[in-house]
């Protein structure tokens, strides 16, 4: 890219290091679990599967290290944008199975997380000694939150001006149709962008979401329900009474039910997904990981890197590998990283943790159809999927959970 275009930054933004970016088709990832076809009989499927591409990199944002990662359909033409914020101590390339899944339905999916509620979480004194109340108790706090939308608002605005210049990997993308989602940290942050704020708090500048997914709701202790019912968006949470908090936060899992008795938002809907766990909900490990998953460091293969690539190997964190961040592979790019600290990277605690743990089929198979469903219902208006989600989702998912919705 030309210097020229980097200096022109709308915000004080600057492009460090590539972590693994790498061009051309990710090879998709294993299917979740034997016997998956079959559970999606019935389901919400999207019109077509798409090929996809992506990047990944790290980008210093107000002085702070920033992962990226970027998913694509190939040849993009009016992708509405997904804004994906993954839970605390994963990296950018975590949520796989979801940004996968929603890039070969259409979006452009851009997953962000700074690094210091990545996998560097696990590198500090009170993890090291086993605390993790006070780390999430940090990390969860409104100034945090704060935050971490100034960092998304300046990358957002970096990648639209880089698109607006002519960057061949963000063509196709419309940049005014956008839906958010996240996952436990995430989650969080993609609330706040709802609208769910605090009675006084400001409204995040420039965010106009047509959509929200919640993936494990984040509910403090003291929120008050009316909070909640300041969410304007319509909204698709999903927990469950397995979906337990590795950090200890938030006691007990029911507490994240809350959030949708104080919603008012309609269209909405809640998934009380009776078998799906907390790092199920992440949805960033591969069900049947193979010997050696996630030990080799990310190489860049050849062709010219995506925004912000450059030359560099891919370990450290937002490297993981199957069971962690659930790294993209690409068809001439770099390979999933090294295993990392942290949720499913071989970290004392985590989303991840123990490769024991095998996607439930089932479970998947609901989240993904329901979350496509949702997505294509709200961004898109798409009337079979509006007409799947209210005649016939209920009836479907009872197996697995039950699907509650605000008329």
């Amino acid at each position: 890219m030309p210097k020229s275009i980097l200096l022109r930054l709308f915000l004080p933004l600057a492009v460090g290091t590539a972590l693994a970016a790498c061009a051309g088709r990710p090879e998709p990832p294993g299917p979740p679990g034997e016997g998956f076809e079959r559970h999606l009989e019935g389901a919400y499927r999207p019109p077509a599967r798409l090929p996809v591409r992506g990047w990944d990199a790290e980008w210093q944002v107000a002085g702070q290290a920033v992962e990226v990662s970027w998913l694509a359909p190939e040849q993009a033409k009016g992708a509405p944008l997904i804004l994906y914020l993954p839970g605390l101590g994963e990296g950018s390339r975590a949520g796989v199975q979801w940004r996968r899944a929603w890039a070969e339905a259409g979006y452009a999916v851009l997953s962000v997380q700074p690094q210091s509620y990545g996998r560097a979480v696990y590198s500090r004194p009170e993890a090291q000694a086993g605390v993790f109340r006070s780390l999430a108790q940090r990390s969860f706090a409104d100034q945090a939150l704060a935050a971490r939308i100034a960092v998304l608002e300046q990358v957002l605005a970096e990648l639209r001006s880089r698109a607006q210049a002519g960057e061949p990997s963000l063509a196709g993308v419309d940049w005014q149709t956008l839906a958010v989602a996240g996952f436990d940290l995430g989650a969080q942050t993609a609330a706040a962008l709802a609208g769910e704020r605090s009675a006084g708090a400001a409204a995040p500048v420039g965010w106009r979401p047509k959509a929200a997914i919640l993936l494990s709701p984040y509910v403090a202790e003291e929120s008050e329900d009316g909070r909640f019912g300041r969410i304007g968006t319509p909204l698709l949470a999903v927990t469950g009474p397995r979906d337990e908090d590795p950090f200890g936060w938030v006691e007990p899992p029911s507490r994240r039910q809350r959030l949708w008795q104080g919603l008012q938002a309609s269209g909405s809907y809640q998934l009380l997904a009776a078998e799906a766990s907390h790092r199920l909900l992440s949805g960033s490990f591969e069900a049947m990981p193979g010997p050696g998953a996630g030990r080799e460091g990310g190489r860049p293969a050849g062709g010219r890197p995506e925004v912000g690539g450059g030359p560099g190997g891919g370990g450290g964190p937002g490297a993981g590998g199957p069971a962690g961040g659930g790294g993209e592979k690409g068809g001439r790019g770099g390979r999933p990283g090294g295993k990392g600290g942290g949720p499913g990277g071989g970290g004392r605690l985590g989303h991840g943790q123990g490769m024991e743990e095998r996607a439930d089929p089932r479970q998947m198979a609901s989240l993904l159809s329901l979350s496509l469903a949702f997505l294509d219902a709200r961004v898109r208006a798409a009337a079979p999927a509006r007409l799947w989600l209210e005649q016939d989702a209920a009836h479907w998912l009872e197996a697995t959970g039950r699907l509650e919705r605000k008329p």
